[in-house]
């Protein structure tokens, strides 16, 4: 996940347009999104609730939930490197 927000930060920085996607749209691509918004403050409920409402087949497995909560929690820890 690090080294996908880190990505996605730098296109986006440099004005790139980036679509995240996955083969079926409903956990993996989410968890990027989510874990994005994350990173720039948005708590994990505000975060996917933001993303099921754009796109309401986002359906992250209990596993990806809590891989998103560990990231969430690791960036609340300041391990995360920040920009």
């Amino acid at each position: 996940l690090c080294w996908a927000v880190n990505w996605i930060d730098n296109q986006l920085t440099n004005s790139d347009i980036v679509c995240v996607r996955c083969k079926n749209g409903v956990c993996r691509s989410v968890v990027v999104v989510v874990a994005y918004l994350i990173s720039k403050g948005v708590d994990y409920s505000s975060a996917i609730h933001y993303v099921k409402s754009v796109w309401s087949r986002a359906s992250p497995n209990p596993a990806q939930i809590a891989a998103i909560k560990k990231f969430e929690n690791h960036l609340n820890t300041a391990s995360f490197p920040k920009k």
